[in-house]
């Protein structure tokens, strides 16, 4: 089962899955570069949508958010990075 963001309860994608949902839709990363089927005025967005999706797991209290959440709820971490809107500590990103 797909964990769900602690936030919206929406289902939340590896970077693998992410990678493969990207690929659905006509668009292939390269080294950090987008290719894709798509024209430009469509690319941006479809991959905003798919990124936002994106997995995050805090470390010390297990939680899952997607990214579009953790950009809406998350603290700054002092080690970097987003913290955990439930306990403060740092996240990373599920692989």
């Amino acid at each position: 089962m797909t964990p769900l963001c602690r936030c919206c309860r929406t289902p939340t994608l590896t970077h693998r899955e992410f990678l493969r949902a990207c690929a659905d839709s006509g668009l292939v990363l390269i080294n950090g570069q987008l290719f894709g089927s798509l024209t430009d005025a469509t690319t941006a967005p479809k991959l905003r949508e798919i990124e936002a999706k994106l997995r995050f797991k805090c470390e010390f209290c297990q939680l899952t958010y997607c990214l579009s959440c953790l950009k809406k709820f998350a603290p700054t971490h002092t080690g970097g990075g987003s913290a955990c809107p439930a306990c403060g500590k740092q996240f990373n990103p599920i692989q």
